[in-house]
């Protein structure tokens, strides 16, 4: 058995969506499902904060990302380019 750990939401139609892409390997297959109520988050902006912390960190473990430790990749200074300023 294999398993994904990822955030989603219920919707008013009780339909549950999580926010994973699931390969094609495992669609329309039968699957168990874990419900876990996080009672402190009250609002969508919070779970999308938590997900781009989740994606962060996942980010920042993935072996497909080491090349950019690799000291040909750093060929930018803070001194290229010029700064701008951006206005919400």
């Amino acid at each position: 058995m294999q398993a994904i750990e990822t955030i989603g939401i219920i919707n008013n139609n009780n339909i549950l969506k999580i926010q994973h892409k699931i390969k094609k390997q495992f669609l329309n297959k039968s699957v168990r499902v874990l419900i876990l109520f996080n009672e402190e988050l009250e609002s969508t902006d919070e779970i999308d904060e938590i997900d781009e912390k989740l994606w962060l960190k996942s980010i920042s473990k993935n072996s497909a990302f080491d090349f950019l430790n690799d000291k040909e990749e750093d060929i930018y200074s803070l001194t290229d380019g010029k700064s701008f300023e951006y206005e919400i």
